[in-house]
C-alpha cells in the first residue's frame, strides 16, 4: 500500500469514527430534549389528572361516574386514563380496543424498583404511544397517563435521524475529498524530503557524484547485468598523490576546490563509463563495462592523460599526480565489496611504486586470506614458541675470524610449515606484537648465547629491532631487564635497524637509541644504501657498523656501478669511523674485491645459510676443527 493510500484510508477511518460519535450524540441529545419536553408535559397532566381524580379514589366505594365526569374536565381526545389496583385493570377511558390491549400488555410487564410500571415509549402496529404512571397516595391504585402521539410528533426523530444520516454523507464526502487533497500533498512533501535525505545519503555533498554507498549498490546490480549478458567490467580507483600537502600548504578550501575541478574533468568520460563516484577524501571510482584488459588499459591511460595537466585554483597553478588502482570481474571478484577492496590495494601498491596505474595482483595482496589466517595465529605462535631462530654467521676479513651471527627469526607453523619473517613481520607491527615478538627472539638468542659460551664459543649476536619499538617509553627499560636476569654482557647484543625506518622520526630515534647506547649495546644500520640516510642525522647516531645492502654487493663483480656504490659506502663509513658489513657474499671474487676495498666484516651464503641453533653450533666445531 503506497503513502497516499494509507494517508487516505487513515483520514476516511478517522471521519467515519467522529462522524459516528457525532451522530449519536446528536440523537441522544435530540432524544433527551424531546423526552424532556414530552415528560414536562406529561407531568403537568398528571398533577392535573391527579387533583381531578385522587379524591374518587380515596372514598371508600370506587364510583366510575364521578370519574368519567372528572375525566371530561381533561377534555383532549388524545389523551386517556387507566387506573389499576394490584389485581389489574380496573378503570379506563378508550374507545380503541387494540390500543387498549396493547396498553395493558405493557402495563402488565415487571414493575420498577420505586413501584412504578415502566414509562416509555410504545411503537407498535402503527400506534406510537407515550404513557407514565404514579401511585395515589393514600390508595391502592396507580393513575396511568396514556398519550397517542401525532404523526408529527411520531416522525420527528425519525427526521433527526435522517437529516444526521444526509448531513453524515455530505461530511463524508467533504472528508473524502479534503482527505484525497491533504494525503497528496503530504505524501508528495514526504516524497520529496525521502528523495532529498536519499541524495545525501548516495551522493557527496562536495562534488555531487555518487558516494561509496551508491557505488556499492550500483555495482551489485549493475554485476548482475554483466553476469547476465556475459561481459566483463573494470573497477578504477584514484588517489590524488600529494594532497595533504595541498590542504596543509594552502588551505583546505583550495584542497575542496581541487576536488571539484577533478570530478568536472572525469565527468567528461560520461559516455565511457558507467558510474563515477567519489570515494572519500581524494579518492575517486569509476565502473566500466570494458572487453578485455588492453581495453582497461587504454581507458586508464586516458584518464592519466586527461589529468596529467595543470589545474588552476584560484591564483595556484597545481599539477596533480594520479596512483590508480585497478580491479576486473569477474577475474579479480564477483562481488562489489571484493572488487573496491582489491582495486584499493591494487590503488596503494601504485602509490608505493609511483607507477600510473597497478592492476590487482593477488600475490601483492597483504590483506589475502593467508595473511588473515596468520595474523590471528600470530599471538598464540609467540605464546606457544613455534617461532625458531636461525643464525647465519659474519666473519672478520681481517683474520678470517667468526665472531659474531645475525638472529633470524622463522615461524615453523603446525600446517604451513616454516613461514619467512617478510610474511609475518609487517603484521607484527601493525598488529601491535612486536614487542612481545621482539622480546621473544632476544631472549631465545641469549638462551642461545649462553650455551655456546659454556661449549668455549665466544660470539656475539645481532638481533632486528623494529622502529615502531621506539615509540614505546618502555622499551629500554625492559630491555634493561632483561639483560639483569639473564647476567648478559650487553657487548654481546648488537641492535640492528633498517636504514630507510630508522629517518622516520629522527628525534625519538635519538632519544631512544642513546638510552638503549647508554646501557652498552652496539647499533648497525642493516639495508644501508636503500634509504635516503641524511648525513647530518647519520653522524648523529651512536651507530657502530654499516651493512650495505646485498643488492649492491651480489653482482658487483658484474656490475661497475655496484661496485662503486659498495667502495664509496665503505670509504664514507670508515670516512665516519662506522664498521662495515657487506651481506649477501657467495663467491671467493666477491670476497676478494671485498678486501681490496678493506671492507671489514662479511656475511652470506659464501659462509653459510641461516642454520637452527645446533646446525650453527656445529658448523662452528667443524670450522674451528678445520682451522
Amino acid at each position: 500500500m503506497t503513502l497516499r493510500s494509507k494517508l487516505l484510508l487513515s483520514f476516511i477511518i478517522v471521519s467515519v469514527i467522529v462522524l459516528a460519535l457525532c451522530g449519536l450524540l446528536s440523537y441522544r441529545i435530540a432524544q433527551d430534549i424531546d423526552e424532556t419536553k414530552e415528560g414536562d408535559m406529561t407531568a403537568a397532566l398528571m398533577q392535573e389528572a391527579a387533583a381531578l381524580i385522587a379524591p374518587h379514589l380515596k372514598k371508600p366505594t370506587f364510583n366510575p361516574r364521578e370519574i368519567d365526569e372528572s375525566y371530561a374536565l381533561l377534555s383532549t381526545t388524545a389523551r386517556f386514563i387507566i387506573i389499576s389496583d394490584s389485581s389489574g385493570l380496573i378503570y379506563h377511558h378508550c374507545d380503541d380496543n387494540r390500543l387498549l390491549q396493547i396498553v395493558k400488555m405493557h402495563l402488565q410487564s415487571p414493575r420498577d424498583e420505586g413501584g412504578r410500571y415502566k414509562i416509555g415509549h410504545i411503537d407498535e402496529e402503527n400506534y406510537h404511544i407515550s404513557l407514565t404512571s404514579m401511585s395515589i397516595k393514600g390508595s391502592p391504585y396507580t393513575l396511568t397517563f396514556v398519550r397517542r402521539l401525532s404523526e408529527q410528533e411520531s416522525h420527528a426523530l425519525k427526521a433527526i435521524v435522517t437529516r444526521l444520516i444526509i448531513t453524515g454523507i455530505v461530511i463524508l464526502w467533504i472528508a473524502i475529498w479534503t482527505a484525497l487533497v491533504l494525503s497528496s500533498w503530504i505524501a508528495r512533501r514526504l516524497n520529496e524530503q525521502n528523495e532529498a535525505i536519499l541524495y545525501q545519503a548516495l551522493h557527496d555533498d562536495l562534488t555531487g557524484l555518487p558516494n561509496r554507498s551508491y557505488l556499492f549498490k550500483n555495482m551489485n546490480e549493475t554485476i548482475q547485468e554483466v553476469r547476465k549478458k556475459r561481459q566483463k567490467m573494470a573497477l578504477f580507483v584514484l588517489d590524488l598523490d600529494r594532497f595533504k600537502e595541498i590542504n596543509d600548504t594552502l588551505g583546505h578550501g583550495y584542497g575542496d576546490e581541487l576536488l571539484v575541478e577533478i570530478s568536472k574533468r572525469l565527468k567528461n568520460f560520461d559516455e565511457q563509463y558507467h558510474t563515477l563516484a567519489r570515494l572519500g577524501g581524494d579518492e575517486f571510482a569509476i565502473l566500466k563495462t570494458t572487453e578485455n584488459m588492453n581495453d582497461t588499459t587504454a581507458f586508464a591511460q586516458e584518464i592519466n592523460t586527461a589529468l596529467d595537466k595543470l589545474i588552476m585554483v584560484k591564483e595556484f597553478a597545481i599539477h596533480v599526480r594520479l596512483s590508480m588502482g585497478i580491479a576486473s570481474y569477474p577475474l579479480h571478484g564477483k562481488d562489489a565489496e571484493t572488487l573496491i577492496r582489491r582495486a584499493e590495494v591494487a590503488m596503494y601498491k601504485s602509490k608505493e611504486s609511483q607507477s600510473a596505474y597497478t592492476i590487482y595482483s593477488a600475490d601483492e595482496d597483504p590483506f589475502s586470506i593467508r595473511r588473515l589466517t596468520l595474523l590471528g595465529e600470530l599471538k598464540q605462535a609467540i605464546e606457544k614458541e613455534e617461532l625458531v631462530l636461525h643464525y647465519q654467521p659474519k666473519m672478520e676479513l681481517v683474520g678470517n675470524r667468526i665472531n659474531s651471527a645475525e638472529a633470524l627469526v622463522r615461524w615453523q607453523h603446525p600446517k604451513l610449515g616454516l613461514i619467512p619473517p617478510d610474511e609475518f613481520i609487517g603484521m607484527a607491527e601493525q598488529s601491535g606484537l612486536i614487542k612481545p615478538l621482539t622480546m621473544w627472539v632476544i631472549k631465545r638468542a641469549i638462551h642461545d648465547l649462553k650455551f655456546w659460551k659454556t661449549m668455549d664459543f665466544d660470539v656475539s649476536i645481532a638481533v632486528n629491532i623494529s622502529t615502531h619499538l621506539f615509540y614505546d617509553y618502555m622499551f629500554p627499560s625492559e630491555l634493561e631487564s632483561i639483560l639483569l636476569e639473564s647476567q648478559v654482557p650487553p657487548q654481546s647484543i648488537e641492535l640492528e635497524m633498517t636504514e630507510s625506518r630508522l629517518m622516520e622520526n629522527v628525534e625519538n630515534t635519538m632519544e631512544v637509541l642513546g638510552r638503549i647506547n647508554k646501557m652498552g649495546f652496539s647499533f648497525s644500520i642493516d639495508d644501508f644504501g636503500t634509504g635516503f640516510s641524511s648525513l647530518s642525522y647519520l653522524k648523529r647516531f651512536p651507530v657502530d657498523k654499516l651493512k650495505i645492502d646485498k643488492s649492491f654487493v651480489l653482482d658487483m663483480e658484474t656490475d661497475e656501478n655496484d661496485k662503486s656504490i659498495v667502495h664509496a659506502i665503505v670509504d664514507l663509513a670508515h670516512d665516519l669511523n662506522f664498521k662495515v658489513i657487506a651481506e649477501g657474499v657467495e663467491t671467493e671474487q666477491v670476497v676478494t674485491l671485498l678486501k681490496e676495498m678493506k671492507c671489514d666484516i662479511i656475511q652470506g651464503f659464501y659462509l653459510s645459510r641461516p642454520v637452527m641453533a645446533d646446525d650453527f653450533l656445529e658448523w662452528m666445531q667443524n670450522r674451528q676443527v678445520a682451522v
